[in-house]
């Protein structure tokens, strides 16, 4: 199982860029075969793969790679909508279809909300 490693160095609530070291790394790119999280100005010089969101997963130091399509594969295992999950654990649709195509890393909140309703592991302690 492939883990993506998050980033450990923060001032703040904010990721530091792996590339420039700003305070200010909003998404997470593929450069050079490696998962990065990077600025703005950075992430142009690889593949932007989602944005970080402020409150994402900090207290995490892993999160498998397909944490979406493991969330997607089970709702739907259970019989449940999108709009369905999202008014049991009290969130926007549109924020969890984000996260199920992987385009955004969800709350350690979120995660656990899901983790709880669904029966997935998709965070690694």
């Amino acid at each position: 199982m492939k883990k993506i490693n998050r980033a450990k160095r923060k001032y703040g609530t904010e990721y530091s860029c792996d590339i420039c070291n700003r305070a200010n790394a909003h998404s997470v790119a593929l450069i050079d075969g490696e998962q990065l999280a990077v600025c703005n100005t950075c992430r142009k010089a690889g593949r932007p793969l989602y944005s970080i969101q402020p409150g994402a997963i900090s207290e995490v130091t892993d999160i498998v790679d397909d944490f979406g399509s493991r969330i997607r594969t089970q709702r739907e295992k259970l019989g449940l909508s999108l709009s369905g999950v999202a008014a049991k654990i009290q969130e926007r649709e549109s924020y969890l279809r984000k996260i199920e195509r992987g385009e955004l890393l969800p709350s350690l909140r979120v995660a656990k909300k899901l983790e709880g309703l669904l029966h997935v592991k998709i965070v690694q302690t």
